[in-house]
């Protein structure tokens, strides 16, 4: 006969209750975790932050909420929500203010990355003002430094340097460095200015981050410079800046790339080796601490340690939450469900880092964990070498949504390249770099000649490693890059992997292939009609790069430029525009002349989509370039372009080489002049088949005192004038005076450093109109002012 516990015999009532306690609270755990989720990312697609009235207000919804178990998930997306509102604050309050942006500031900090091969930025944390006790840029910032001395992590140094708040180029389809900036905590970006006060270095690097940097000379002694020394590093200490371009190009082809991110899979694997062996080896320790528990605490110790030499970086930081959760287990004494660790996880990061909501490896690393546990739940064992196979062939399958959301590409061999490196760089490499590092951190000569020794077979084993890594991602169908198929193309592609992957029973799993069909459905990219155009001016800064659209033919007009800190527009902004809209040829480059602000993104688009046809006014200064000179005229698809200048046969060098294009509709014309100067637009006033006036014109040489003289634009009488500059350039374009000169006309100014990408619709019949700016009617949480 069964009886109900008594509560006057105390501790085995308590127990059963506190059990039962803690079994709703875990039952809790999914639905927590998925409201504080789903509030956190309510607040992040807002184009901006609710007044402080309104998150106070949810916070007293969530705690009303919290009484009525019906409305407690309401209550934890509002929770979510001020959290998210709270950090996104915060971030937005630790940017540089804006009357410091462009001044000479000496500042004094110490180094917190090292510049890449091709590039001169590095990380930068500002602790100390001069002449403000308070420090308004005091924060991590983001630096480029020309001819900079060989740096260390750690260094402390004194220089002076100029600021803006953490901005980037705003253009639609194509990756967002503002919201990358965000994420990562940067207060501003700049450079440092020798020429104002020489750099002085006060100290080397203390504490852990002088371990880290011992460590990187002891790869880098032990290795000598072979091929694979830098993958080495990263896997140490999580500094990849000596990786290069084809190391990242097969990474990303292969879908590797989480081998050299010291996130949740290296962490995990060092806790969990340490769990395994101190819970085989655990001797007489147990008679004061249960083994489970030993190892968890240890386990998390040596993850913790791990995440220290890997400069505790954020997805080290949500490595070691998630590990905490994954081990509540053992330290708690009681078996959790995995689906129940999980969630906690997801609860304590998003609570902790409302702001990872932001960041790809927070949706790839919990997204690989829940198809583990999805395509685990009701199938067979089969044979170890099958089930390994068929893990990492669902997860390829369902991170795929995930990575063509983040990445706009997605590897179809990941699964095959993934089925031997994981296994390989785990068992062998990540434990050879670890033991390796550790001796290297002691005196003695027996210490460092047992480090190197490891590091070399490390070293070794990966190279063995990498010549089918890099057969793999020649395959001419390694990756997958589709044009931009809308959220619709995404859900279905998770939705048909849900169905696939559901154990077998479940309803409906017959309409995993017809679902399948939008992610295949040609992509909707809707082209101007006949005798209409669009032209995307697109934002790449202190340059140039315009597309022009007809009802099948594509123009480029310039190509922006490219930096020597290695960042290049054609590679990082106009060739992922052109694929975002489906464009894989263009039928003709237009390159107006030879300065780097115009060309230098010509060879990545080359490399990017097919070109048919290059002309510029200096072809000697562009490879491959035919001349372009007034007189040359087409139609395409009944709209009609012209070269209005300079004249043929012409010896301009420079700025008045530029060549201009004229392009009409019926009704409205476009003018297109590049970096054109006085002497050029003289020449196009005395001709009289220029045909002068338009309805919209790219004002001259960025708004420069040498172009835009007042009987130019007098003759041109633009009712849109279009600027194309760098946010706070050290040019000071455009001049006030000439963007006023226009005004007085009645001309509509638009600059893309306030409007970001701008795009404009000339139909047939008709006048052209700005239909879209980026930075205004993209604008997020994180776009600055």
């Amino acid at each position: 006969m069964n009886r109900r516990p008594n509560p006057s015999l105390g501790g085995n009532y308590a127990q059963t209750r506190g059990e039962r306690e803690l079994g709703f609270a875990l039952d809790a755990l999914p639905f927590a975790a998925i409201g504080l989720t789903v509030g956190a990312l309510a607040c992040f697609l807002l184009s901006e932050l609710p007044p402080a009235w309104f998150s106070l207000v949810l916070l007293v919804g969530a705690a009303v909420a919290w009484r009525c178990p019906r409305w407690r998930v309401i209550g934890f997306i509002a929770l979510g929500f001020a959290l998210a509102w709270v950090a996104a604050e915060q971030r937005r309050q630790a940017w540089l203010p804006t009357a410091l942006e462009g001044r000479t500031l000496i500042v004094e900090g110490r180094v917190l990355s090292l510049p890449s091969q091709a590039s001169t930025r590095f990380d930068f944390q500002i602790d100390a003002q001069a002449d403000a006790a308070n420090c308004p840029a005091c924060g991590r910032v983001r630096l480029g430094w020309q001819d900079a001395p060989a740096l260390r992590l750690g260094q402390r140094w004194r220089f002076a340097v100029r600021l803006k708040a953490p901005r980037g180029l705003s253009n639609p389809g194509i990756f967002d460095y503002e919201r990358w900036l965000f994420e990562r905590g940067y207060v501003a970006t700049g450079y440092v200015r020798e020429r104002d006060q020489k750099p002085a270095w006060l100290a080397s690097a203390t504490g852990v981050t002088a371990w880290r940097q011992v460590v990187l000379d002891r790869i880098g002694a032990a290795l000598h410079g072979q091929g694979m020394h830098a993958v080495i590093a990263a896997l140490a200490t999580g500094e990849r800046a000596a990786m290069t371009d084809s190391q990242w190009a097969v990474f990303r082809a292969t879908g590797t790339g989480h081998l050299v991110a010291i996130s949740g899979l290296h962490v995990g694997l060092v806790a969990g080796l340490v769990f395994l062996l101190v819970r085989r080896f655990s001797g007489p320790w147990n008679l004061w601490i249960p083994t489970p528990r030993l190892a968890a605490m240890l386990a998390l110790g040596a993850a913790i340690f791990y995440a220290a030499l890997a400069g505790f970086s954020l997805p080290t930081q949500r490595a070691v939450i998630m590990l905490s959760a994954a081990f509540l287990g053992p330290l708690l004494g009681r078996a959790v469900a995995p689906h129940h660790g999980l969630s906690l996880a997801l609860l304590l990061v998003v609570m902790m880092q409302p702001i990872a909501v932001l960041a790809p490896g927070f949706w790839l690393s919990f997204g690989a964990v829940g198809v583990i546990l999805f395509i685990a739940s009701g199938r067979a064992g089969g044979p170890r070498w099958w089930r390994w196979g068929r893990t990492h062939l669902w997860i390829a399958f369902g991170l795929a949504p995930l990575s063509l959301y983040w990445f706009a590409q997605t590897s179809l061999v990941a699964p095959l390249a993934n089925l031997v490196a994981v296994p390989w760089v785990s068992v062998f490499v990540v434990p050879l770099v670890i033991l390796g590092a550790l001796p290297g951190l002691l005196p003695g000569s027996a210490n460092t000649a047992m480090s190197d020794w490891l590091l070399r077979e490390a070293e070794a084993m990966l190279a063995g490693l990498w010549p089918l890594l890099e057969w793999l991602g020649q395959w001419s169908w390694a990756s997958w890059q589709p044009a931009s198929g809308g959220g619709l193309a995404l859900a279905a592609l998770a939705l048909a992997f849900a169905l696939i992957a559901a154990p077998r029973g479940w309803p409906g799993r017959w309409l995993a292939m017809p679902v399948l069909l939008p992610v295949f459905w040609p992509t909707a990219n809707p082209t101007p009609p006949l005798g209409g155009f669009e032209l995307t001016v697109l934002d790449v800064g202190q340059g140039l790069s315009a597309l022009v659209r007809t009802a099948h033919h594509n123009l480029l007009y310039d190509t922006g430029p490219s930096y020597p800190t290695g960042f290049d527009t054609g590679e990082r902004i106009v060739a992922p525009y052109l694929r975002s809209r489906a464009i894989e040829r263009l039928d003709l480059v237009l390159v107006s002349h030879g300065d780097n602000d115009h060309r230098g993104g010509l060879e990545a688009v080359r490399d990017g989509v097919t070109v048919e046809r290059v002309i510029s006014g200096e072809p000697d200064r562009v490879p491959g370039a035919e001349p372009c000179h007034a007189g040359m005229n087409w139609e395409w698809d009944a709209v009609r372009f012209r070269v209005i200048g300079p004249k043929p046969g012409h010896a301009k060098r420079g700025n008045d080489a530029s060549c201009v294009l004229r392009i009409e509709t019926a009704d409205d014309a476009l003018i297109l002049t590049a970096d054109l100067e006085s002497s050029g637009e003289e020449e196009l006033l005395q001709d009289e088949i220029a045909n002068l006036p338009a309805g919209v014109l790219q004002i001259p040489h960025h708004g420069s005192a040498s172009s835009s003289r007042p009987a130019f634009v007098s003759a041109v009488r633009p009712r849109i004038g279009i600027v194309t500059a760098g946010y706070r350039n050290v040019f000071g374009l455009p001049r006030d005076d000439i963007l006023q000169r226009y005004r007085a006309f009645g001309t509509e100014i638009r600059d893309t450093r306030f409007d970001g990408a701008l795009r404009l619709n000339f139909p047939p019949d008709g006048r052209a109109k700005v239909v879209h700016a980026q930075r205004i009617d993209g604008r997020k949480v994180w776009t600055p002012e």
